[in-house]
């Protein structure tokens, strides 16, 4: 994070690229917001 309360996601960001690590990455983001608001990340 920034300080500015602020994550930034690309599709750029991991090698290879494509869906898979996108879908990946954003799952990483989620489970960091949810690690601040003192929620439990699940999947169903």
């Amino acid at each position: 994070m920034n300080g500015y309360n602020t994550l930034i996601l690309e599709h750029h960001s991991t090698p290879g690229g494509g869906a898979p690590p996108c879908l990946y990455s954003g799952r990483q983001v989620i489970q960091l917001l949810c690690r601040k608001d003192n929620k439990e990340f699940t999947t169903k």
